[in-house]
């Protein structure tokens, strides 16, 4: 008799488990523990008194650890249900975009989007705009810094919406891709989605980033009644720059 297929029987590989277990912990909020609980027959993923709700409720360090027992139960008892997880959209897109390994071992393909490769061109033009900011402070030339990352940044969003096959213009300014980036991108998007007070957060970064995009434009010209940007001015923009920068590429 020929031995049944792997899928259905054997455990899946600690990687995968681990990547299985990360990304839940990521995606999934309380509601998606309790309509999961009711899809699984397990009552006990919705209730407010058990660990795994009351971790993830006050963000407590023990939550991964949590979800890990979670999955490994699941791994051992019950692996179809498992793997039909594997199957949700948020969790094949996390999976795709983090551990292409496991999806390729839990045979979900390509998930919903392109994996997106780091661009070596934008990125690294975006990090050699940070560090050619403090030439141009020590220069004295603080709008130059900011005309050098504001472009640097536009540069890097306009690729990575592009390589999401997100529909973008090619005048758009850094404050309508940004926004493109983190209401469209299904990585974004979910991400808000599951944590609002991330969307919160991202929401107060865009007034920041129009801020830039002003100040880049507004430099050139300035008149009796505006101040010219200084030093401090052209530092913050810079600090805010790397903050964002660095954001996009850990998410991504």
């Amino acid at each position: 008799m020929n031995a049944p297929p792997r899928s259905l029987t054997n455990s899946l590989s600690s990687r995968t488990l681990l990547a299985l277990t990360e990304a839940m912990e990521h995606t999934f909020d309380a509601s998606a523990w309790a309509r999961l609980g009711v899809e699984l027959e397990m009552p006990q993923l919705a209730d407010p008194d058990l660990r795994l709700q009351q971790s993830l409720r006050f963000g407590d360090d023990d939550y991964g650890y949590c979800v890990a027992q979670f999955v490994r139960h699941l791994d051992a008892e019950r692996p179809a249900d498992l793997r039909d997880l594997a199957d949700r959209p948020e969790i094949k897109v996390w999976l795709d975009s983090n551990a292409p390994g496991a999806a390729q071992e839990l045979g979900l393909g390509q998930a919903l989007v392109t994996p997106l490769v780091e661009s070596g061109p934008a990125s690294k033009a975006t990090e050699q705009a940070l560090v050619d900011a403090l030439q141009w402070l020590d220069a004295g030339e603080p709008v130059g810094c900011i005309h050098r990352i504001h472009d640097a940044l536009r540069g890097y969003l306009l690729d990575v919406c592009a390589r999401a096959n997100l529909t973008v213009a090619g005048d758009a300014t850094v404050t309508e891709l940004y926004w493109l980036l983190t209401s469209d991108h299904p990585i974004f998007a979910a991400q808000t989605r599951q944590s609002p007070q991330v969307g919160h957060a991202l929401a107060s970064l865009a007034g920041a980033v129009t801020a830039l995009n002003t100040v880049r434009h507004d430099a050139p010209i300035v008149d009796a009644n505006q101040a010219a940007p200084g030093e401090a001015e052209a530092v913050l923009m810079a600090e805010l720059v790397r903050t964002l920068f660095n954001y996009v590429r850990r998410r991504l």
